[in-house]
């Protein structure tokens, strides 16, 4: 039971630093006469210099502080593989991945709230065909993780039990 609340406390947390996020970009574009990705209209993405890539020894301590930042717990951490959205540099997000046969299972995307969260799962979801593809996976899966429609964004097909993605389309070498 406790595991449960843990969740659901991890889950507001979330919510409300998204909420947060948001204020402050409309405070922004209110005091900003310069368009920025977090002013496009809903719906709409804006290209973004977002590289999507293998996680590595040394963002350890990024995604560390993204799991505080969306109240995740830290504890799994160190034993986890992760995909990382990095723009000019900063680890913005990233998503646990495990491997079998062929596939790639993905876990839920932690990002930054204030760099704009839609954007970087979406880039996350998309970047992992290429990736899988370089791995010699055929399928990339990522569970239905509540109400996102970011996988659908990113190409993926609405499954029983989640989402998949086509790897051998890769947009890179396809």
């Amino acid at each position: 039971m406790m595991p449960l609340l843990m969740d659901e406390v991890a889950r507001e947390h979330h919510k409300e630093l998204v909420w947060e996020a948001d204020r402050r970009r409309l405070g922004r574009a209110r005091r900003s006469h310069t368009a920025s990705p977090q002013d496009a209209k809903a719906g709409e993405l804006v290209e973004r210099n977002v590289e999507i890539r293998w996680g590595l020894a040394e963002d350890e301590p990024g995604i560390l502080k993204l799991l505080d930042l969306n109240g995740m717990p830290r504890r799994a951490a160190s034993k986890e593989q992760y995909v990382v959205a990095e723009e000019d540099g900063q680890l913005l997000a990233a998503v646990a991945y495990r491997t079998e046969s062929k596939r790639l299972h993905f876990g839920p995307v932690v990002a930054d709230p204030w760099a704009g969260e839609r954007e970087l799962a979406v880039a996350l979801y998309a970047g992992a065909g290429d990736l899988a593809h370089e791995l010699g996976a055929r399928e990339v899966r990522a569970g239905a993780a509540g109400s996102t429609t970011y996988p659908r964004e990113a190409g993926y097909r609405r499954k029983i039990g989640g989402w998949r993605l086509n790897a051998t389309l890769s947009r890179k070498n396809g």
